[in-house]
């Protein structure tokens, strides 16, 4: 059986009066971005992307509030520039997420494969004949 893949909804976009902000968290998500933390240069690149596109986008300092690649929130912007925000980070994380979610499924299987072969073995073994 195989699982439907839940992307988690880790970016959200809010009105705030006239303006918009932009707060992402992928720090808790459970299985998702254990790939992250595990690789230092892959944090890196993720906090140094993230910066680019925030500097790209012409956000000022005093608007970014950041803990580090995986949360932070950026607030005052105007609905296009939130939009353009949440889409450039939905299409970072989202494929980390996948990826991650994807290794863990080939890891069930190699687990359950693992655990039929060696009931299989039990079986064959007490009834003394040799494999069928």
């Amino acid at each position: 059986m195989q699982r439907q893949l839940e992307l988690p909804k880790k970016i959200s976009v809010k009105k705030k009066g006239a303006h918009f902000e932009v707060h992402w968290n992928y720090q808790n998500a459970p299985d998702a971005m254990a790939v992250r933390s595990k690789c230092e240069r892959l944090d890196g690149f993720i906090d140094g992307f993230i910066d680019g596109v925030l500097v790209a986008l012409e956000i000022p300092n005093n608007n970014i509030y950041r803990l580090g690649s995986s949360t932070g929130a950026v607030k005052e912007l105007n609905e296009k520039v939130a939009i353009k925000l949440a889409t450039i980070l939905t299409e970072l994380f989202h494929p980390l997420v996948a990826a991650e979610h994807r290794k863990l499924d080939a890891y069930a299987k190699l687990l359950l494969s693992l655990v039929e072969q060696a009931e299989h073995t039990k079986i064959v073994n007490h009834s003394g004949k040799v494999g069928t």
